[in-house]
């Protein structure tokens, strides 16, 4: 690609970000969005406690605290048996460990059968060859 192509592109897609908002706002543009924003009030009870922590020398905490207070009007009797149905699992079954066994059982008699270099004896090969 020419040097004058890779110009055009870049122009190109730099328009395109900024008609999808993709780019970041100019100064001007930024002020023009705040001064277009609605007001948020805020009532008198936040900024009583906005200016009692900034007096008080805290130090601000950003980590989120979870509101458990529903906590204490619910019926939460129910929980237990809830829980055990998602785990689904029977346990052992004794047919289960029996036919293990039995597989193992024949899966050791077949070492048995090998010889002493570990080959299975096996059947002789056909005369005819394979």
């Amino acid at each position: 690609m020419s040097h004058d192509a890779e110009k055009r592109a870049g122009e190109t897609l730099h328009k395109l970000r900024k008609l999808k908002g993709f780019c970041p706002m100019t100064p001007e543009e930024a002020d023009a969005a705040y001064d277009a924003a609605p007001a948020d009030p805020i009532c008198d009870d936040e900024v009583e406690s906005l200016i009692d922590f900034v007096t008080s020398g805290g130090k601000a905490s950003w980590e989120p605290k979870p509101d458990l207070g529903w906590t204490e009007d619910e019926d939460l009797s129910n929980v237990d048996e809830g829980a055990l149905q998602l785990h689904r699992n029977k346990g052992e079954d004794e047919g289960d460990s029996t036919e293990e066994d039995k597989l193992r059982e024949e899966m050791l008699a077949d070492d048995e059968e090998k010889d002493e270099d570990g080959v299975d004896g096996g059947e002789e090969p056909p005369a005819d060859g394979w």
